[in-house]
């Protein structure tokens, strides 16, 4: 195996136990019974305690993934992995001096950030999943086609579902610092 499969492989990874994650912490916050649990409520405490340095640490991961796709692995991004990339890149310097400074004011910038880039996943991905005979998206030779499927994992990971992965989990770390009690 070459660095770029392995590599490849161990976002896919990240990528689901990400997802896991999230669909485990949704449920102990939306079921009552759960959430009264002690070790459960030390949990989401101990989350939103920390919420901006997970936060820090997926951004930061989301942008190493992907100046690795592109500078190492020369993957050409295309237009829509631009725009993910423009509201995902400042995020990691918003965390770290938010980390450094112990200041929380950022969390609503992240969450708009955030909520935009899931729909631009979203979208991007559903261009991917769904081919359709035209493109949405502009291309040349400095850009790639948004509907070309550059990797495919596991029978749906491809980098926008990576992406919306990402968004979502800032998202959450997020609401949870800001809505748990």
């Amino acid at each position: 195996m070459d660095i770029f499969n392995i590599a490849v492989f161990v976002l896919s990874l990240g990528t689901i136990f990400a997802q896991i994650f999230i669909v485990l912490v949704l449920f102990f916050i939306f079921v009552p019974q759960l959430r009264k649990q002690k070790q459960i409520k030390k949990f989401l405490s101990f989350i939103k305690e920390n919420s901006f340095l997970f936060a820090f640490w997926v951004a930061l991961s989301s942008i190493v993934g992907s100046l690795f796709f592109s500078d190492v692995a020369s993957l050409l991004p295309c237009e829509l992995c631009w725009k993910q990339r423009i509201l995902m890149f400042p995020q990691s310097l918003m965390f770290g001096l938010a980390v450094w400074k112990k200041e929380k004011v950022i969390a609503d910038y992240s969450i708009l950030l955030s909520a935009i880039g899931i729909c631009y996943s979203i979208y991007h991905y559903t261009l991917q999943m769904i081919p359709r005979d035209t493109s949405t998206c502009a291309t040349s030779s400095f850009l790639s086609n948004c509907s070309e499927k550059l990797i495919f994992q596991f029978g749906y990971i491809t980098i926008p579902m990576m992406t919306a992965t990402a968004f979502a989990l800032l998202l959450l770390f997020m609401l949870i610092h800001k809505k748990l009690k």
